[in-house]
């Protein structure tokens, strides 16, 4: 079985790093994205929906996926599936 305990992610133009993303998790039940930086000159590209894409193929099936955000980037990760947990 692969290693699925964490994950690095980058988008690189040429060799310009332009996004960095990471997951970390389990490797069964539970998976935590604690990054997801894009420079800003290249927001609004797709970069970030990109290595989330990427990131959350490699977590399928995980039955918890958990990520903090700010308020400006809520939006972001609403159009990937997440949903805001309620407090506790």
């Amino acid at each position: 079985m692969r290693d699925r305990s964490y994950s690095i992610v980058t988008a690189r133009l040429g060799s310009r790093l332009v996004g960095l993303g990471n997951a970390i998790s389990d490797s069964h039940l539970v998976v935590y994205y604690p990054h997801m930086l894009v420079r800003l000159a290249y927001g609004g590209r797709g970069i970030g929906r990109g290595m989330m894409k990427l990131m959350q193929a490699k977590y399928e099936g995980f039955h918890q996926r958990m990520i903090t955000a700010d308020r400006a980037a809520i939006g972001f990760y609403e159009k990937l599936g997440f949903e805001r947990a309620v407090k506790t």
